[in-house]
């Protein structure tokens, strides 16, 4: 089922002053109105460029101990352009044991230790822990080679603790597991603090907002983040019931009354919706930020994220597929494209290309003639942000003419006829990095043989194609180039042909909603450039035309087209 978008328009409830209690703290934490949360591809170079005044990150630039930051790589990214300070805290999971950290053992999958209980099915690769077990706290904290002392060593400001909410797995069969993961944060944020004379260092939890309740875990943390409050809640790719807000910011409140700091992460798909979020977190005293759930780019959401030196074509832009850009839809969405275009082609021979005449009579003329209008219905399903499947449906209306020079037998002087085209079936996947600049999207589709009309446009002939797309964005303008083969099958002739095709070209955001692209095909012996306009009509929807030819004149093609493209969401996820 399809739902329709979702305004997160918030009936807000709570007492009025939380809204301006954060403007009055002091302390370098507290003054942090904009945040940033990246634990993938990690460009401490971009980091530094950004404009954030905090950030977080994981502590390694890909997870592994090889990679781990330097503390010279830490004052880089602590350093704002202004020359301001930034505060850098490291990720740092303690309710969930992951299999590429520098403590994990190989054997641990056939012989677990005590305390790594059962894989998480939404993340492979993470493993519930017995968190309250000495000798899992042993590996995370109080030893030199520990995962903390390591964060300590690199120089970061602090941690930002994940999976606190792992007591909720737990308290059903454990009655003082809450308790338990009280007293490990404030062991650690003890260890961190003694560790850590004549500086600062924070400890900020994500999500399990219950433990607010307990005075000597609210004194000890510095702040809490929670993520999907407003959108997304338990993975689901919809607002948060409303029940279930309520009860998060009546706990978020005790940090903000505390003078603690509350950052608030949210993953919705729109950019309308990132408005609505901003806003409604604003209006809490909450400082917000909303990214992609794979947390693998740095997003500049335009009018609320600072730019700072480094420019960014936005979450906005970032989240349209199609045209533009070279990226599939975003988990959970539905992509529709409807497209309806007009194609003609005159293929020019000559009396010695069709065996008559004398053999020598080099005279070009029209001798054979297409022309079709599709309409075709595309929908597409974001697997993750970066895999997704499709269907194309086809319908097509043709027209065949041959002059009386085609010499050619069994064709029919004119022919028309109407029918569904050959299926088409699409698997693509992207990758987006350097925020949303530089993106490849590959894509494999598999046209079934169901064209239902008779020759000369059908057949029942299926083809198989693969390509890739890498584009090269500068701010507004940016450099496209693919390639591609086509395998076209005939199941008469048992046999099949192959066709590769190259482009290259030129992109460029003209305005903030509209996008253009200049691209020079070479598919065979033709050579074809296409031009298209998009413009975005709203945070779901836009219109596409676009029109093309070919420039060698064996084939007079010309083609010309409309596309609508819409976003929606599942009602599922």
């Amino acid at each position: 089922m399809v739902g329709s978008i979702v305004p997160l328009t918030v009936a807000l409830t709570f007492p009025g002053a939380l809204a301006h209690e954060v403007a009055a703290q002091e302390g370098p934490l507290q003054q942090v109105r904009t945040w940033v949360y990246q634990l993938d591809r990690i460009d401490p170079r971009t980091i530094a460029a950004s404009g954030f005044d905090l950030a977080v990150v994981d502590y390694s630039a890909d997870g592994s101990a090889e990679s781990e930051f330097s503390p010279n790589t830490l004052d880089m990214m602590k350093r704002k352009p202004d020359g301001s300070r930034r505060i850098v805290l490291a990720y740092m999971s303690i309710g969930e044991a992951e299999d590429y950290r520098f403590y994990w053992r190989e054997n641990w999958s056939l012989r677990p230790p005590s305390w790594l209980d059962s894989e998480n099915p939404d993340w492979p690769g993470n493993y519930k822990v017995r968190y309250w077990d000495p000798t899992w706290q042993s590996l995370i904290f109080g030893s030199p080679d520990a995962y903390l002392d390591r964060i300590l060593d690199a120089g970061f400001d602090g941690v930002y603790l994940d999976i606190i909410d792992a007591f909720e797995f737990y308290e059903g069969r454990r009655p003082t597991a809450e308790g338990e993961m009280v007293e490990l944060v404030c062991r650690i944020a003890d260890y961190g603090r003694a560790r850590s004379p004549g500086r600062s260092f924070y400890v900020i939890p994500q999500n399990g907002e219950r433990l607010l309740a307990h005075p000597e875990y609210l004194e000890t943390v510095d702040g809490i983040a929670k993520e999907d409050l407003f959108w997304g809640y338990d993975g689901i790719e919809g607002p948060t019931p409303q029940d279930e807000r309520d009860f998060s910011v009546e706990f978020l409140a005790r940090a903000t009354r505390a003078n603690k700091l509350v950052l608030t992460v949210d993953y919705p798909v729109f950019s309308d919706l990132v408005g609505e979020f901003y806003y409604s977190a604003r209006d809490l005293g909450f400082v917000p930020y909303s990214t992609s759930r794979d947390l693998d780019r740095i997003t500049v959401n335009p009018g609320h994220d600072p730019v700072g030196s480094a420019q960014s074509r936005g979450q906005g832009d970032r989240r349209l597929p199609g045209q533009f850009f070279a990226l599939t839809a975003p988990k959970g969405a539905i992509r529709a494209n409807l497209t309806a275009d007009y194609w003609s082609e005159n293929l020019r021979y000559s009396a010695a290309d069709l065996g008559s005449g004398d053999g020598e009579d080099e005279t070009a003329f029209t001798a054979r003639s297409f022309d079709e209008r599709t309409v075709s219905l595309t929908i597409g399903y974001g697997l993750s942000d970066r895999w997704e499947i499709g269907v194309g449906l086809p319908v097509i209306d043709g027209h065949f003419e041959r002059s009386p020079e085609d010499g050619l037998p069994g064709l029919e002087p004119s022919v028309d006829d109407t029918g569904l085209g050959n299926i088409r079936l699409f698997l693509a996947t992207s990758t987006s990095w350097d925020e949303g600049n530089k993106n490849v999207l590959s894509v494999l589709e598999v046209a079934l043989p169901t064209d239902s009309r008779s020759a000369p446009f059908g057949g029942g002939n299926g083809e198989v194609r693969f390509s890739i797309t890498a584009e090269r964005y500068w701010n507004r303008l940016g450099v496209i180039g693919s390639a591609g083969a086509t395998v076209y099958l005939d199941e008469e002739l048992g046999s099949s042909e192959t066709v590769g095709e190259f482009s290259i070209g030129l992109g460029i955001q003209a305005a903030e909603s509209l996008f253009g692209s200049l691209l020079v095909t070479r598919e065979g012996d033709a050579l074809r450039p296409e031009f298209a306009v998009e413009a975005l009509l709203g945070s779901n929807f836009s219109l596409e035309v676009f029109a093309g030819g070919d420039l060698t004149g064996a084939a007079e093609a010309t083609s010309v087209g409309l596309a609508l493209n819409l976003w929606f969401l599942g009602a599922g996820g």
